[in-house]
């Protein structure tokens, strides 16, 4: 290889280099931007009373049909959308 081409090769490397640290300094500035993370609506995370259609589990154990059980509410109401439960409260 010539001089030229050694010499090419290693701009592009650099410059190869010098974008992903770009990236990752865009990366890191993003992460501690803390208003641009999402946050979760904590009344998804409220205890919710179901009353239960069809059996399935809780906690590790099995809820029959007919009972009543408190559960999260995003869970409630992704059991309510398939049938499996009745949201009480």
């Amino acid at each position: 290889m010539s001089f030229l081409t050694n010499f090419q090769s290693y701009v592009v490397r650099r410059s190869i280099l010098e974008e992903e640290r770009q990236e990752e300094r865009q990366r890191v500035a993003f992460l501690n931007d803390n208003s641009k993370i999402p946050k979760n609506d904590p009344a998804l995370f409220r205890p919710t009373k179901v009353r239960v259609l069809r059996a399935f589990f809780v906690r590790g154990e099995r809820v029959e049909p007919g009972q009543v059980v408190e559960i999260e509410r995003h869970l409630a109401e992704s059991l309510a959308s398939v049938g499996k439960c009745e949201i009480v409260e």
